[in-house]
């Protein structure tokens, strides 16, 4: 599985970079950056691998690179980085000192755009230690702005490492037709080596869908869509489900300042699990719709949506009004909401976005309280919280805070765990390229089940930009 995952992370990488070369020909003046980043750094930790009572230090030393490249063209944009730690480190579970890789990450986007079709394709690879907390604001999902939590997020403590490999794709055609057709794609697999919680198993899902876009007039535009999701899970159940909807849509435009939008269909899903004999199949099935609006007022929008869907879980009901407020020198949109499933049990749900800027820096905040799907494609009820705040003291030096906070439980409130994480770092620019950099972090775990845990870790570095271009 590991040459796989190589052998599609070079050709990934061979294929972006010739269409970056194809693009630096054909328009030399248009933007292009490259930059390399380097940046070592000494530091402890008080719990590494953030166990219930761990209290042995671990002293690291770390490298990491970073490689940046950015081109954009009147029609094509496209970015690529590539990052990754180079690690020595000694603790209370290395004999002696130890060499790793760790926190690599892939990110790849490329947009084109001719007016008449539209392609965008993306694709995420991440290796990193199972007990690594990574910053929750990295959770971001690029096209709706909102935070997007792992599914294997609760059970990342413990030994081995995880791979999580995430592709997507669209295409977008005859966009000035009045017939036009989507297409959309989307591949998550998720794999552990040396990994003893049984928890911790691979899982996939492949999500297709295709839209066709029917204009029968300037305000009124209707929509056929067909869509099929796949789970696959090596858990002890050995979990697969599948769920296929078909559905068709319109879209109102009332006048300058109201437009509605709905659809109804219907939605088939089933769900197997269990060995042998005892595997057993859960079917759902049943008509599925959503019905909302969007109206302008003077400082923004507002957006209730009222929709019913069905999984493998059965049928969700969900009610939520969403509000964006233009202000100035901010961005502030929100949504609040209720939604109740199958077994009758009924949660708030909403999310916050809030940024603006300061004359001595930057504030970004986010919230969401949300039902997602997990590692099992079970529903759990997620919240996440994070908020930073970038700080300019003065012209050459910086401090920048980020904290982020997480829970998650059942449906029903129960099985609860928490994740709490705090980091502070000042960075001086010694020039235009160099700087040095120190800082805290502190990481919590609490789960149920077992003693809180607590690690606090101090570093010191040194960092470089190189300009490549």
């Amino acid at each position: 599985m590991r040459k796989k995952h190589s052998i599609r992370v070079v050709a990934i990488g061979a294929i972006g970079l010739c269409a970056l070369a194809s693009q630096a020909e054909e328009s030399p003046t248009d933007l292009f950056e490259m930059t390399l980043d380097v940046d070592q750094r000494f530091g402890f930790d008080t719990n590494e691998g953030l166990t219930p009572g761990g209290e042995e230090d671990t002293k690291f030393a770390t490298t990491r690179l970073a490689f940046g490249l950015k081109t954009e063209t009147p029609i094509d944009s496209l970015s690529l980085n590539i990052a990754s730690d180079f690690r020595f480190k000694n603790g209370p579970d290395d004999p002696g000192t130890e060499f790793d890789v760790d926190n690599s990450v892939l990110d790849l986007f490329y947009r084109r755009d001719t007016g008449g079709s539209a392609l965008t394709f993306g694709t995420r690879y991440r290796h990193s230690d199972v007990d690594s907390t990574i910053p929750f604001g990295s959770f971001i999902d690029p096209n709706t702005g909102q935070i997007v939590l792992p599914p294997d997020l609760d059970n990342l403590n413990g030994d081995g490492t995880r791979k999580a490999l995430s592709l997507n794709g669209s295409l977008d055609l005859f966009k000035d037709a009045p017939i036009g057709l989507i297409l959309t794609a989307r591949h998550d697999l998720i794999t552990y080596d040396d990994t003893a919680d049984p928890d911790l198993a691979r899982s996939e899902r492949l999500d297709l869908g295709a839209t066709v876009r029917l204009t029968f007039s300037p305000v009124l535009q209707g929509n056929i869509n067909v869509e099929n999701y796949t789970f696959d899970s090596e858990d002890t159940d050995m979990t697969e489900t599948f769920n296929n909807s078909t559905s068709f849509g319109l879209i109102y435009d009332a006048s300058q300042i109201l437009q509605y939008h709905g659809n109804i269909g219907y939605s088939v899903a089933e769900r197997e699990e269990g060995i042998g004999i005892a595997r057993m199949t859960r079917h759902k099935e049943g008509v599925v719709g959503s019905f909302g609006a969007i109206y302008e007022v003077p400082n923004g929008t507002i957006s209730p949506e009222v929709s019913s869907v069905i999984n493998t879980n059965g049928r969700r009901n969900t009610f939520d009004v969403g509000r964006v407020y233009e202000l100035p020198n901010a961005t502030l949109s929100g949504s609040l909401g209720a939604t109740r499933g199958e077994a009758n049990e009924t949660n708030v749900i909403g999310s916050l976005s809030f940024r603006q800027m300061v004359p001595t820096g930057d504030i970004n905040t986010q919230f969401r309280r949300y039902i997602g799907n997990d590692s099992e494609d079970d529903e759990r009820l997620y919240t996440a919280f994070t908020v930073g705040y970038n700080h300019n003291i003065n012209s050459v030096s910086n401090i920048l805070l980020n904290a982020g906070f997480t829970t998650s439980n059942n449906v029903f409130k129960t099985d609860l765990n928490s994740r709490l994480r705090f980091d502070v770092t000042y960075y001086y620019n010694m020039t235009k390229d160099w700087n040095i950099n120190t800082g805290y972090i502190y990481r919590q775990d609490d789960d149920e089940t077992s003693e809180t845990a607590h690690s606090h870790s101090l570093f010191f570095g040194i960092g470089r930009r190189f300009d490549l271009q």
